[in-house]
């Protein structure tokens, strides 16, 4: 019993705090990777290499781990309009697989990676309560590098600062009127020629609508005009959006209350 107690102790240390894999082996590599939300997995290959990403909310899909060895596999997962709570871990099967499965918070899972070479492993963690995951961070701690999920507060905060100047320009955002009974004005700047997003959130973090799409911008100031409406065109019921304005690296969010 004591030796037990020695070994579990062991593989708990070596694992990093939070990190849902591991590995210390040269054909594979994890990768940054942050959104609003993420709306899936997918897998693709390039030459000898699979490479699983994630999907964010806006853009193209971001590279979270990739491997030329064939004895670990990964999966696609759509989450069909549902959040990403957690993961947990199985294994190891009679084959010897020990698989990662990640978790919606509605309650779908699905594995999404598999492997049953000793020098990788995997480890289950959960969001707190109220939280989704939004992102990851690769680490690297010895011989062993790390991939660690990040979760965020469902729904989107607004920014205290939405102006930030370069060279005496400036990005900023702002909505008026703000509440709005009818087709609120939505205003920017970019202080660079950069790429532009424009969305809108509900209080849950869910997007409703795509104002602008990575639209590459010379700097100047842009107004247009919303019809509180969403992506099929609907008018939106009252309450509470976020509007978030992504330009470059300046990012920001302003709280609009609808009114009807």
């Amino acid at each position: 019993m004591k030796l037990k107690l020695v070994v579990l102790f062991v593989c708990s240390f070596m694992f990093a705090q939070d990190a849902i894999f591991r590995t210390k082996l040269s054909g594979m590599a994890v990768h940054d990777a942050s959104a609003w939300y993420f709306t899936g997995f997918t897998v693709r290959t390039e030459g000898d290499s699979v490479i699983l990403s994630a999907t964010p909310s806006s853009g193209p899909d971001i590279d979270i781990l990739k491997t030329t060895l064939k004895e670990t596999a990964v999966q696609a997962f759509d989450f069909a309009g549902d959040t990403l709570v957690g993961f947990t871990t199985s294994g190891p099967d009679p084959a010897g697989w020990v698989y990662l499965t990640a978790v919606l918070k509605g309650g779908a899972t699905e594995g999404i990676l598999r492997t049953k070479l000793k020098d990788t492993g995997v480890q289950g963690y959960t969001a707190s309560a109220g939280y989704w995951i939004n992102g990851f961070t690769a680490t690297t701690e010895g011989e062993y590098v790390y991939l660690t999920p990040i979760a965020s507060l469902i729904g989107i905060e607004e920014h205290e600062h939405s102006e930030y100047e370069v060279n005496k320009l400036v990005f900023a955002l702002d909505v008026s009127p703000n509440p709005a009974i009818n087709s609120p004005q939505i205003s920017y700047s970019i202080a660079k020629q950069c790429k532009v997003n424009l969305n809108v959130y509900d209080v849950t973090g869910r997007l409703v609508k795509t104002l602008l799409n990575n639209q590459n911008q010379p700097a100047n100031v842009y107004r247009l005009i919303w019809q509180m409406n969403d992506m099929q065109g609907r008018k939106l019921s009252s309450g509470v959006y976020f509007v978030t304005f992504d330009a470059g690296d300046f990012h920001t969010a302003k709280k609009i209350l609808l009114l009807k």
